[in-house]
């Protein structure tokens, strides 16, 4: 397996980990019922049509977040690496 390969599994792992604790947070929860109730507006005041390019633009937005949230979790390790040499602790 690539060097980078294993960096991306590990990092993957971490976020995985780090998401399933922050899912039991009461701002996660606050945050899932608003999700929920988006949904349920766009369910009952949107022709199907709407929905689906909706949902398309919601689903896009997303991915794009997710991706950015990855890239500054990586680099906010690799800070604290830096952060932790120059301070000689590692």
């Amino acid at each position: 397996m690539a060097k980078s390969d294993v960096w991306q599994d590990f990092i993957d792992s971490l976020i995985g980990q780090h998401f399933e604790n922050y899912k039991k947070t009461k701002e996660s929860i606050l945050w899932s019922n608003r999700m929920e109730h988006i949904d349920e507006m766009l369910t009952t005041n949107l022709t199907q049509d709407e929905k689906i390019m909706v949902e398309e633009v919601l689903f896009e937005t997303g991915e794009q977040q997710e991706h950015y949230a990855d890239i500054l979790y990586e680099q906010g390790m690799k800070d604290c690496v830096m952060i932790l040499k120059n301070m000689g602790v590692i």
